[in-house]
């Protein structure tokens, strides 16, 4: 047999070996992915480069656990995204888009009934800061507002070039906020007027946070940036390789934050050093909420994360079947977070194990609020939940898991209308049974390792004072 005749028949022999592998139902190995902290280089480490993960879970399991303790709904003129306030029995809550008449409502806590509607051309995907008995908050038709927190009159309001979607920040007798014309400002409370504006190179969808005199808020030019309260100038601003959209989080000398490059970023809050970054498997819109020395997140690969705040090192990850832009609320152990797979997730913040969930019409980004034993939730279905929390979720059967939803309106061709009727302009859904689903839950593995250190934060450049 000559060489020729011999690598044939090699060749012929190994891919006898692979076939009878693959045919033997036997499981492929897995390489372990490690969760320890990893030191960086001082090559500059591009998180692009990964590739971005896909879920495919590989078998279901029967789904039943749901919290039916419904209080009440609301049915908007918009969708719900941000994060809904609550003060003396009033909560206020914004919707976005063009249907109907969207804005700014405020919703007796205990009814469900709409108190008063402030409308906004295009809607309000702005959170509310509240003192002196006013609400403060931005609109879609470029205005920053001031209005009446009881009769939701408007007192005054600042025209900017874009639309102001950020949460704004109570400092003193002023606030902050961002707009999208690429704009941070600093206004007096009492009659509007601008103290000083700071120019990013992107719009703003990152909301600010305030520690120490400086004020931290992301851009869509991939910076985070630390201003000077009193005067708007830039003391340091931190290149990453994506939009943030995440809202910073200051904690014990570290400031946290969510990047489109699919990271998590903790550095100084000082000087912008960088002290480690997470990699999860998608974007990072949600941002960072703390438990303990933990903080817990949201990525776009459908995931819930909870990490040691100090070392970056994953603690567990629960899974869902949706996209989780939804920032987490921690109520007493307790973390609640929604999910575009249209559920609201109760999970115990210390193992990331299932609690309940709540199944809406929508997709659920917005950000939950606890009040006095009761979750405060919106949707991107127009409606706005009441959901109580103290009262045990209760194993319920797929068959009747509509019934079981809304038991309490007639089942009407699979079609159950909500009761009392009114409050929803006689809205119906039409829902379908859960039966199997991919499976999800709390899990100890990552994506990605932790990376300490690096060389490309904490970059003083010129100021961007106009």
């Amino acid at each position: 047999m000559n060489n020729i005749q011999r690598s044939a028949a090699l060749l012929l022999a190994i891919g006898i070996v692979i076939l009878v592998a693959c045919d033997s139902g036997s499981p492929t190995a897995t390489v372990a992915v490690s969760t320890t902290a990893t030191p960086v280089s001082n090559e500059t480490i591009n998180p692009t480069l990964q590739p971005e993960r896909t879920p495919s879970p590989s078998d279901t399991e029967h789904v039943g656990r749901y919290n039916t303790n419904l209080q009440w709904m609301f049915k908007t003129e918009g969708q719900i995204r941000r994060t809904p306030r609550i003060s003396d029995g009033t909560v206020y809550i914004g919707s976005d888009g063009r249907f109907g008449t969207p804005g700014l409502y405020g919703i007796d806590t205990g009814s469900g009934e709409r108190l008063w509607v402030f409308p906004v051309d295009d809607g309000v995907q702005s959170s509310v800061a509240m003192s002196g008995g006013l609400v403060y908050f931005g609109g879609r038709d470029d205005n920053f507002y001031a209005v009446d927190a009881g009769s939701g009159e408007e007192v005054w309001r600042f025209e900017t070039g874009g639309w102001v979607d950020t949460d704004p920040v109570i400092v003193g007798s002023t606030v902050i906020f961002g707009s999208r014309d690429h704009n941070v400002y600093r206004l007096d409370l009492r009659d509007g007027s601008e103290i000083w504006r700071f120019s990013t190179g992107g719009e703003l969808v990152s909301s600010p946070a305030v520690s120490d005199g400086l004020v931290y808020i992301g851009s869509n030019d991939n910076n985070m940036y630390a201003l000077d309260v009193a005067t708007g100038e830039m003391q340091w601003q931190f290149a990453t390789y994506g939009r943030v959209e995440s809202s910073p989080l200051v904690d014990d000398g570290l400031v946290y934050f969510g990047s489109f490059d699919r990271s998590m970023y903790a550095l100084d809050a000082a000087t912008g050093e960088l002290e480690w970054w997470f990699k999860t498997g998608a974007i990072v819109v949600s941002s960072p909420r703390l438990f303990g020395d933990w903080v817990i997140f949201g990525s776009n690969d459908y995931s819930l994360y909870a990490l040691h705040g100090k070392t970056g090192q994953l603690v567990w990850t629960f899974n869902t079947t949706g996209k989780v832009l939804s920032t987490p609320a921690i109520d007493d152990g307790i973390v609640y977070f929604g999910s575009s797979d249209g559920n609201l997730y109760a999970l115990s913040a210390l193992t990331g194990s299932e609690d309940w969930r709540y199944k809406t019409t929508g997709q659920v980004v917005s950000t939950p609020v606890v009040h006095d034993g009761t979750v405060y939730f919106g949707d991107a279905d127009r409606t706005f939940y009441a959901l109580d929390v103290s009262a045990e979720a209760r194993d319920v059967p797929v068959a009747e898991f509509e019934a079981a939803m809304f038991g309490s309106g007639p089942m009407r061709n699979r079609t159950f209308e909500a009761k009392p009727l009114e409050e929803l302009s006689g809205v119906r859904w039409q829902f379908q049974p859960i039966g199997a689903r991919p499976r999800f839950g709390a899990e100890m593995t990552t994506v990605g390792p932790t990376y300490r250190k690096g060389s490309n934060g904490g970059r003083p450049v010129n100021s961007g004072i106009v």
